[in-house]
């Protein structure tokens, strides 16, 4: 998985939310959303160990802005990447450079698709 993004992530369970037009998902406290651990858990399980997959986030690692417009930092991103261990990569929206960032993503999903029977 890649996700290019200018927001941090606001996962929930399920998709049944309903907020209104000048509400935030993120700092909703009817929705919990998924953490981290939660996440990776459910990767693993769908793919059957961690070096079965991938995730790189190339997000804001703060709030910026750059050539590419405003980004928020991404928190939750960041903290997802880290826990995944080798099967996560976080690079800096802000930075507006995409090429090191791909082809590490490239080789990460590579060696996830190698690893797999």
């Amino acid at each position: 998985v890649i996700a290019v993004t200018d927001e941090d992530d606001c996962s929930v369970p399920g998709n049944d939310f309903v907020i209104g037009q000048n509400q935030n998902l993120c700092d909703h406290p009817d929705y919990p959303r998924f953490d981290a651990e939660q996440a990776i858990a459910a990767l693993d399980a769908a793919r059957g160990e961690r070096r079965r997959w991938s995730f790189t986030a190339i997000a804001g690692n703060t709030t910026c802005t750059s050539p590419l417009g405003d980004a928020q930092e991404a928190v939750r991103l960041r903290e997802f990447t880290t826990a995944a261990g080798d099967s996560g990569r976080f690079s800096d929206l802000c930075l507006a450079e995409f090429n090191a960032p791909l082809a590490a993503a490239l080789t990460n999903a590579e060696f996830a698709c190698r690893s797999a029977p």
